[in-house]
Formats: structure tokens, C-alpha cells, sequence
């Protein structure tokens, strides 16, 4: 019985000691948050697929996100303090209109240098939607009847 909760117990442990890659290239799903990893020190870049309009960083005070001027699809991160605490960053892009989320964490452990997003899918999900019913008349019944066509006027000609 104790073998059997260590090995469960590593199974649960060993994954959050694993590594990021510290040079990545992903798929970004529109319907989650990524999560990019940065070091105090060490600066970061990003690569999206399609030129940036805007960054928005949710504790300007600890992260700093500039566009480079030189290509709209390059986005540089690093932390302006040792002690800079987690923040989000939302990345809009055009002419797709396409929005990133991203939750950035530092770390002394972890830092990704660079992320490059090669494309994306998903959407985010839709909330208070209710399902619809379909009333009993509008019900499909399962039959099918087939009818000789009726034709009901002959047209003439002129």
C-alpha cells in the first residue's frame, strides 16, 4: 500500500519540477491562457503570427512589452524588477483580429528566451447560451413521403 501512494505521489510531483523550453515553438489555442515564463534579468522575445496593434500588460509597473519598430510581429518582454510579481499581457493583432492572453510569471528557475506562435485555433468559449427545445410540431417524425409531381398549370406560348 505505501509503494502504491509513492508511485502516485511521483506522479503528481515529478511533472511540476519539469522544464520549460527555454527556445519554443507553438500552436496558441484562443481559448486558453498561455503561459510564458521569464527570469528577472533575461529578456524575452515573442514571434506571432500577424502584425501587432496593441499590448496591454496588466502590472505595467513590473513587465515591460514593446512592439519592435522594425517588425510589427515581434513583441519584446522583460521584467523591470527582481521582484516583480505574476501579471497577464493581452496581445491584439491585425488585420485577423485575432486577441492572445498570456499569464506571465517570473521565475528564478524558469525563463522562456524566445516563443514563437506558428498559428492558431480555437476561439474562446461562448457563455449564456440556453439550450433551445424544439417543439413537438417541428419535431422530425422519421418518414419520408414521396408525391408524383402535380402540374398545375400548362404554360403557353405566344
Amino acid at each position: 500500500m505505501k509503494k502504491l501512494l509513492f508511485v502516485i505521489n511521483l506522479l503528481f510531483v515529478i511533472p511540476s519540477f519539469a522544464q520549460v523550453e527555454r527556445i519554443q515553438s507553438t500552436r496558441f489555442d484562443r481559448g486558453q491562457v498561455m503561459r510564458i515564463y521569464l527570469a528577472p534579468g533575461l529578456g524575452s522575445l515573442v514571434l506571432f503570427p500577424c502584425a501587432l496593434v496593441e499590448v496591454f500588460v496588466g502590472r505595467g509597473e513590473d513587465l515591460k512589452a514593446q512592439i519592435s519598430p522594425s517588425d510589427k510581429k515581434t513583441l519584446f518582454l522583460n521584467l523591470k524588477l527582481n521582484s516583480s510579481l505574476p501579471t497577464n499581457m493581452i496581445a491584439k493583432c491585425e488585420p485577423e483580429r485575432n486577441v492572445f492572453v498570456f499569464d506571465v510569471i517570473p521565475s528564478k528557475s524558469q525563463h522562456q528566451d524566445l516563443v514563437e506562435i506558428r498559428n492558431t485555433f480555437g476561439r474562446p468559449s461562448m457563455t449564456g447560451l440556453k439550450a433551445t427545445e424544439v417543439s413537438k410540431n417541428d419535431q422530425v417524425k422519421g418518414r419520408l413521403v414521396l408525391k408524383s409531381p402535380v402540374l398545375i398549370e400548362k404554360g403557353g406560348s405566344k
